[in-house]
């Protein structure tokens, strides 16, 4: 049976609370009477009734406030838990401020095991909100029937203590960790409710906890904090391993992490809260130790069971147990407080990298660090200070804060390093040094400082003499290779402040850090990583990795995984490389380049639905991270799944004005269909830069105001560039075609490369594609396979549909590596040979971006173009008109594709409309179409049929 939580926290809307809905609820409910303290709650609708959009299908609960029902949401077609809440008080809780508190909690959430809340809303004077519907039972009903397992326990305990890390990350205390608040899923899944009661308890003071899972200083009136919650999970854990509920009595202290789950439980449940672990995420941090501790101890047992069996002298040599290795010490690093021409720049990444060589330290990585700021409302600046540093090293358990220093004496620069406890400030490992510079021994300084520090940071390890060798190969001891280096990778992290989103040029920084220390291995790496993003040919891909490849021993692990998955990749192992980059996001979990690394990969292997959950994991240890936002919202916008978009327009939305974040929001909101919504973020953030005011360019585009649009890119435009590409762009849109050739079509520099001759060639081949110009496409074609196959065949998709079949068709063995094209080929052949019934259900499937990986020369507004055109020509009716509409939704106002699609796609519409009978829609479609076109090209075919339609239409004529 489906049980809703009593009072549960929330993760994100499923359907998007819409914005002020919450506000407005809340004041409906103010002008409700209150029911007085301890009476009766009303009665609540019977079963069958219908509560706003919801049917009542089963009563599951009921408490303080009002009634819980198994409900049917009669728009969405599912199952949910309808929580009725009367207006009323109880002692010193309104409803209005539990309906808010619960609110907060889940504006703030979002975690698999944490339940979910999707809606909110008034109905008849009652308030309603609209929860998972959860299948299962609580973890109190299941122990009044039997105990759980031993794995059991192991897997509820580390579930509830993620979900306490989670919260605790983003500053929400349960004060409630009870069985009865943590639920068992049919399908082994864990959830911990009730965090509503949470944030209430906080904002308004009063007392909240069950006896006995309550803390001691909850019972004396003390506020809790995380270590309170972190009591309840030791007393859960005691009634779970032990069977029963310890004797109160006072905690001993444990100067190291305990060995075992008993030992940590007993840490945990410690009368002194300075005793326990600190938060939810030390809980997990503790839980992995021991996980690991118990796997080798079990592989050890194994081993001597075997070993008894070979005999009893050689096994007590053999089955001595090693000393088992302590965990790093998990660190964040700030940036210097003063600066240092030449040398401030890139340090604190240096300290990282050495650092996570040493392999004493784990480094908390800096996107994260980002990430954890944005998310929690602190925007990060260019510099991170110690303080700021501490708050973000609090949130994942990191246990101190490493802040280096570098001042200029003469020709000498005095380093320092101290590592200062996260939570009080105090410095508990520092070191110091001179490096000349002239002389080019920073490295080997820096090297110093970190061991010194990393070895008083674990005093009961000593830091691996072994490599100082291997460290000087991983990074570089040139000044100016450095810090090249960190300007390329500040290039990479932030296109926002470049001239276009859609391509950052950040490989000369890399190429001018090589020209410097040619063996920097990290250098080698990102300039591998822009070469395969970049769009390089197939054949030149290893060639051009073939530099890291060379020193892929000097690669750090995380980087190593990413490299080796490329290659794996274009030796036609890709299989093996997505494995690889799974592999290596489970050993970094807090990564998120390396989630993104595999969303790539599983995208370019055409498999787009599975890219969008590493995606989503990237965006929520970095929502600034503006590469995994753009490619998250592309991704939900080709799956065509608006809700999801709406939900990460509004997350973006929360965040702190930042480019990055405000771009993400503008493509959320554009491929959700709210066109306007897209144009006022766009207007708010236009003066963030040109690549910002890209976006608002688009915007006015994708909202018929070419007229602004031109106005503001024109001035720009003059200077060439992305800029001039776009006014090109808009001047086709609108019908403009001698003005935009002019600019489009411009010659190209006589050193121009292949590659800059291949964009330029497939600028020219989507305008082609319009006009079926088949024999200019084959021609360009023909040339681009004197230097690479690999690109002209990429373009057998658009011959064969300007009718140069056979030419395709000979291409085709050479698409290996572009998953879905070979497909999409096939489906348009079929149209071209067999009509248009016979390629249909094909392309339909593509239009949805699944199974087609998206390449320079098939944009993603193109399945979806062939879909609408080849429904309107196999069936005419409504079903093709929603293709056509659908293709209008792809959010790519100057799209190469769009630009000339989008026009004919209104005479599409237009004339299935009038099909259809539905004249004043028709005549509708052709005023978008003659307002777009306004001040066209005279003489243009498209707009001569449109004014032929329109004469039919007014006639009352026949239908097309």
């Amino acid at each position: 049976m489906g049980r809703p939580p009593d009072l549960d926290s929330t993760v994100e809307m499923e359907d998007g609370l819409p914005p002020g809905a919450l506000t407005r609820l809340l004041e409906q409910l103010a002008a409700v009477p209150s029911v007085p303290a301890g009476e009766p709650v009303p009665p609540g609708p019977g079963v069958g009734e219908v509560v706003g959009r919801f049917r009542l299908d089963a009563e599951i609960g009921r408490g303080g406030f009002g009634r819980v029902y198994r409900a049917t949401d009669l728009e969405l077609g599912r199952e949910v838990a309808l929580k009725l809440v009367k207006a009323g008080r109880k002692g010193r809780i309104t409803t209005a401020e539990w309906m808010r508190a619960e609110a907060e909690a889940a504006a703030q959430l979002r975690h698999r095991n944490v339940v979910t809340l999707y809606d909110a809303g008034h109905w008849e004077g009652s308030a309603y909100l609209v929860y998972e519907l959860l299948r299962g039972q609580t973890l109190a009903d299941r122990l009044v029937s039997r105990r759980l397992s031993r794995r059991e326990a192991r897997q509820v305990l580390a579930d509830l203590a993620r979900a306490l890390a989670h919260a605790h990350a983003a500053g929400v205390v349960h004060r409630d960790v009870k069985p009865a608040n943590v639920f068992l899923e049919e399908d082994g899944g864990v959830k911990l409710l009730d965090l509503g009661l949470a944030q209430l308890a906080g904002a308004i003071g009063i007392a909240a906890g069950t006896p006995p899972w309550m803390a001691p200083e909850q019972g004396r009136g003390t506020p809790a904090d995380t270590r309170s919650d972190v009591y309840a999970w030791g007393m859960l854990a005691a009634l779970l391993v032990e069977g029963e509920l310890p004797a109160q009595r006072p905690g001993r202290i444990r100067l190291r992490t305990p060995g075992s789950l008993a030992a940590l439980a007993e840490m945990a449940r410690s009368e002194d809260p300075a005793l326990r672990p600190r938060d939810g995420a030390a809980l997990v941090a503790a839980l992995g130790r021991i996980e690991v501790r118990r796997r080798r101890w079990r592989i050890g047992g194994i081993a001597a069971t075997v070993l008894a069996v070979v005999g009893a002298v050689v096994a007590p040599l053999l089955l001595r147990p090693p000393a088992t290795p302590l965990p790093p010490v998990r660190v964040a690093i700030a940036d210097p407080a003063e600066a240092v021409d030449a040398i401030e720049p890139g340090l604190s990444a240096e300290v990282g990298r050495r650092l996570a060589a040493v392999g004493v330290v784990s480094v908390v990585d800096r996107a994260r660090i980002d990430g954890i700021l944005r998310a929690s409302s602190h925007a990060p600046g260019p510099r991170l200070d110690p303080e700021t540093a501490a708050f973000a090293a609090r949130q994942v358990g990191a246990v101190a804060v490493l802040v280096p220093g570098a001042r200029r004496e003469g020709d000498e620069v005095l380093l320092s390093l101290e590592a200062r406890a996260s939570d009080t400030g105090a410095v508990i490992a520092s070191a110091a040094g001179r490096a000349s510079l002239a002389s080019g021994e920073l490295g080997k300084a820096v090297d110093r400082l970190v061991r010194s520090v990393a070895g008083e940071l674990d005093r009961h390890r000593q830091a691996p003499g072994a490599s100082e060798r291997a460290l000087d190969r991983a990074v570089t001891a040139s000044l100016e290779a450095q810090r090249r280096y960190a300007a390329g990778l500040r290039c990479k992290a932030e296109p926002s402040r470049g001239e276009s989103w859609i391509r950052t040029n950040c490989a000369d920084h890399f190429r001018a850090a090589l020209a410097f220390d040619p063996e920097f291995a990290l250098a080698h790496f990102e300039l591998a990583r822009d070469a395969v993003f970049a769009g390089t040919p197939r054949e030149q891909l290893l060639v051009a990795i073939g530099p890291a490849l060379e020193r892929i021993d000097r690669v750090p692990a995380r980087e190593r995984a990413q490299l080796l998955a490329w290659k794996a990749d274009l030796e036609g192992r890709s299989e093996e490389g997505i494995s690889l980059l799974r592999r290596a996001r489970t050993e970094y979990p807090d990564d998120a380049r390396i989630a993104f690394a595999l969303a790539q990969a599983l995208e370019r292997r055409g498999r787009l639905a599975e890219s969008v959950a590493p995606l989503e994991r990237a965006v929520e240890l970095d929502p600034g991270f503006e590469a995994a936002t753009d490619a998250l919202t592309w991704a939900l916008g080709r799956l065509d799944r608006p809700a999801e978009l709406r939900r990460l327009a509004e997350r973006m939305a929360s965040l702190p004005p930042y480019p990055g974040t405000i771009h993400a929001e503008v493509l959320a909101r554009g491929w959700a269909g709210d066109v306007e919504g897209a144009l006022r973020v766009a207007r708010r953030g236009a003066g963030a830069g040109r690549a910002a005011l890209e976006d608002l360019v688009e915007a006015l585009a994708a909202a018929g105001r070419i007229d602004e649009a031109l106005e503001l890119v024109g001035e720009e435009a003059r200077q060439g560039g992305a800029a001039a590409r776009r006014l090109g762009a808009l001047l086709y849109l609108a019908g403009r075609r001698r003005e935009a050739g002019a600019i489009l079509d411009r010659p190209l520099p006589p050193d121009a490369s292949d590659l800059d001759r291949w964009i330029a060639g497939v600028r020219r081949v989507w305008r082609q594609a319009e006009r079926r110009e088949g024999a200019e496409i084959a021609r360009f074609a023909r040339e681009t396979a004197g230097w690479s196959r690999t690109k002209a065949a990429s373009l057998a998709p658009v011959l064969a549909y300007s009718g140069e079949v056979e030419l395709a068709l000979d291409l085709a063995p050479d698409m290996d590596g572009q998953p879905g094209t070979g497909r999409l080929l096939d489906a348009i052949v079929a149209w071209r040979r067999e009509g248009a019934a016979a390629a249909l259900p094909e392309l339909r499937a593509m239009a949805g971006g699944e199974g087609v990986f998206i390449t320079a020369v098939l944009p993603p507004e193109a399945p979806a173009w062939f879909a609408a055109e080849c429904a309107a020509e196999a069936e005419p009716g409504g079903a093709a008109l929603a293709d056509v509409r659908r293709f209008q939704r792809v959010y790519r106002p100057l799209g190469p594709w769009r630009v000339w699609a989008y026009p004919r796609s209104l005479l599409l519409e237009a004339r299935l409309l009038h099909g259809l009978g539905r004249r004043e829609e028709a005549r509708a479609t052709l005023g978008r179409l003659e307002a777009l076109w306004a001040r066209a090209d005279r003489g243009l075919p498209l707009l001569a049929e449109a004014r032929a339609l329109r004469s039919r239409i007014d006639a009352g004529g026949s239908k097309p």
